[in-house]
């Protein structure tokens, strides 16, 4: 199928052009840049979060849930907007650790990742 790139709409992503006309992301791309440069750059999504106005009071996992974003751009984010919040366990509470617990057990207990917790329990060995 032949694409008639001077009748595309390049309001859309490049994503959906590349969807629609069954080319690579790069064809598209390329294709952007000659004949439309004007429309290059990052699209804000329709449904973008006022990382401002979000309620960092609530856990990660209830934001990411709630505003649907990965659980990683939450804690980015938390990092970014309200560093105060971010809550990872000091040396103390790691100390008190029951190390008999499975790392998911802890995890929950501290309201962190189970990878950090593995990442502490191969730091004391236990």
């Amino acid at each position: 199928m032949k694409v008639r790139w001077k009748e595309v709409d390049w309001s859309l992503t490049n994503t959906e052009i590349m969807r629609l006309t069954g080319r690579k992301l790069g064809t598209v791309r390329n294709r952007r840049s000659q004949l439309a440069p004007g429309t290059i750059g990052e699209p804000v999504r329709a449904d973008a979060v006022d990382w401002s106005s979000v309620d960092w009071s609530a856990t990660d996992e209830a934001l990411a849930k709630a505003h649907g974003r990965a659980l990683r751009t939450i804690r980015l984010q938390r990092l970014r907007q309200n560093p105060e919040s971010y809550i990872y366990p000091r040396k103390a509470q790691w100390e008190a650790i029951d190390w008999s617990l499975s790392d998911i057990q802890i995890a929950k207990l501290l309201g962190i990742s189970r990878q950090a917790v593995y990442v502490q329990r191969r730091r004391r060995l236990k």
